[in-house]
C-alpha cells in the first residue's frame, strides 16, 4: 500500500480482501438479463486509477439497491471490502482493461 493511504490496481490481486483503492469511474453500465423480462443483475464498471491503469469491475444483483444510487460514472472513489476474482472466460470482443481480473 502506497503512503497515501491506498493501493494502485497494479498491486491489487487475490491475496486478500483488505485492499483500498482510489479510482475514477470511467465507464459504468447496467447488465440487464433478457431472459428474465430485461431484469437488472449486475452494473458494471471501468475503474481507472491515478497512473492510468484499468480494471473491469462490477456490483453483483443483491448489492445494487445498495450502491447504484450512488456510483457515477466520471466521479472519484476509495473502494474497500471487496473481492477480486481472475477473468476465466475472457471475451476478446468485450475486454474492458489488460488486467487479468475483476473485482467483485
Amino acid at each position: 500500500m502506497a503512503a497515501s493511504g491506498y493501493s494502485l490496481l497494479k498491486e491489487v490481486d487475490e491475496g486478500s480482501q483488505k485492499w483500498k483503492i482510489r479510482t475514477r469511474i470511467a465507464r459504468l453500465w447496467e447488465h440487464c438479463d433478457e431472459n428474465k423480462n430485461g431484469e437488472l443483475v449486475r452494473l458494471h464498471m471501468v475503474l481507472v486509477d491515478e497512473k492510468g491503469d484499468g480494471i473491469h469491475a462490477y456490483v453483483p444483483k443483491p448489492q445494487i439497491p445498495k450502491f447504484q444510487p450512488l456510483l457515477k460514472e466520471g466521479h472519484v472513489y476509495y473502494f474497500q471490502h471487496f473481492e477480486t476474482s481472475l477473468v476465466t472466460r475472457p471475451n476478446p470482443t468485450r475486454k474492458t482493461s489488460d488486467q487479468p481480473r475483476h473485482l467483485i
